[in-house]
This record gives structure tokens, sequence and C-alpha cells, in this order.
């Protein structure tokens, strides 16, 4: 890989995940997205509910609490532990 000044670099593979109804970010659906998610049905999205809005529809509602409660058992592994480099 070569940057805009011309230097190279090695490529670095990069991991990502997602977990579609993980409404607290804690890598699991279980059954406490579920409950997250129904205390805020009926709540126009805001910047502090936004993870509840599935669908991304503007509004958390039985369609995003329908969403969560399909993916409840899912859960996201965790990632291997990286080895660092040191420069030589």
């Amino acid at each position: 890989m070569v940057d805009h000044s011309g230097n190279q670099s090695p490529e670095l593979p990069v991991r990502m995940a997602v977990l579609l109804g993980d409404t607290n970010g804690n890598r699991a659906v279980n059954a406490t997205d579920v409950s997250q998610t129904k205390a805020l049905s009926g709540q126009e999205t805001t910047q502090e509910n936004f993870r509840a809005d599935i669908n991304r529809s503007g509004s958390i509602n039985a369609t995003n609490l329908s969403i969560v409660k399909a993916n409840a058992g899912s859960a996201v592994p965790t990632a291997p532990e990286s080895t660092s480099r040191t420069a030589k």
C-alpha cells in the first residue's frame, strides 16, 4: 500500500463485526436488549436511544422489538489477541 506521499506500508487486516439487535453494545443479543427496546418503544430516535432504532426508521416501535427478539441468542465472538510488532 502506498500513501499520498509515496511511502510504502504493509497492508493490515481490519476486523469488524456487526450484531443486529445488540442495543446496549455488549456483543450479545439477550433479554437485556429486548427489555431496553421494549422500554423505549414509542419514542422518537435521539442521540441517547438510537441503538434501539434497529431499522433506522426514526422511531422505536414493535418492528424494532421484533428484530431484537429474532436475534436473541446471537453473539459476536471475542477477537483473538493481536500480536504487536516492534520496529527494529
